[in-house]
């Protein structure tokens, strides 16, 4: 069940309930209900969006999702990444090329988080993950 985080924050602020509040009626760190709230976390398991949802004095339906809230959510998830290497490569003074070269890792690296969890829910096994990442500028291989 995906859950909707400014249906969340509203709910808070109408009956001004902080996140330690919610969260010490769940029983679990306030972190969590942090990354309900600014829509880190949008797919909790059933248990939890009911917990939640209780904690919020509320029936789950109306902290649930619906499909054009979760690509709004998204797509502003994507546009806050993209806005973010772009100032990185700023800071830096990068190049056009360059940009593109950091929004790409960016891209990568959220590619290669998803992957180690899908494979991690997988297997119980332990793993090891080595990352290398190897850059060529164009320059000399000094």
């Amino acid at each position: 069940m995906y859950i909707d985080a400014n249906k969340i924050r509203e709910i808070c602020d109408e009956k001004d309930l902080s996140q330690r509040e919610i969260a010490e009626r769940m029983g679990l760190p306030q972190t969590v209900v942090s990354r309900y709230q600014t829509g880190r976390t949008l797919n909790p398991k059933i248990e939890r969006a009911e917990s939640l949802a209780s904690a919020l004095g509320v029936h789950v339906s109306e902290i649930a999702a619906d499909i054009e809230g979760i690509k709004k959510i998204r797509e502003e998830k994507s546009l806050q990444r993209i806005k973010k290497s772009q100032l990185m490569a700023k800071d830096y003074g990068l190049a056009p090329d360059e940009k593109r070269t950091v929004i790409s890792l960016t891209a990568m690296k959220q590619i290669a988080m998803r992957v180690i969890k899908d494979h991690m829910k997988e297997n119980t096994d332990s793993m090891r993950v080595d990352v290398h990442v190897h850059f060529h500028t164009g320059g000399s291989n000094d």
